[in-house]
């Protein structure tokens, strides 16, 4: 049986190597840029599979960390501000606009998995 320590380093670095999985096979393309008009959840739903399925199992590992947030110092913020970049990558020729969407794609991760989080505890989704 694996302690706390042990179970959280273990999603975390399911989900490190879940998100390199995710850069090599697609990048997932969704509308960041609109996440104040439309609900993380919204822009979530309105992605077509498999990248949809793939986000949301995602999302749901995110919340599994973050439960440990505690122990491991990951928040959901800290989750979006880490893993985000690895998720959406812009085709965007300036550094400016680069940041930007760094910082948008963040925001849209965090609530993100705020709302997912929020589903679990719901209990609108069965937990894994």
């Amino acid at each position: 049986m694996l302690c706390r320590v042990q179970w959280t380093f273990v999603c975390v670095l399911a989900l490190a190597l879940a998100s390199c999985f995710i850069c090599d096979i697609h990048r997932v393309t969704c509308d960041v840029w609109h996440v104040q008009e439309k609900s993380a959840a919204a822009i979530v739903n309105s992605l077509p599979e498999p990248q949809r399925s793939t986000l949301q199992w995602l999302l749901d590992l995110c919340v599994e960390v973050v439960q440990k947030a505690n122990v491991n110092k990951m928040t959901a913020q800290n989750m979006a501000i880490v893993f985000g970049p690895n998720l959406f990558t812009p085709q965007l020729d300036n550094p400016m606009e680069s940041l930007l969407y760094s910082q948008k794609v963040a925001n849209f991760l965090h609530k993100a998995i705020l709302h997912r989080q929020q589903l679990r505890q719901s209990g609108a989704l069965k937990h894994r």
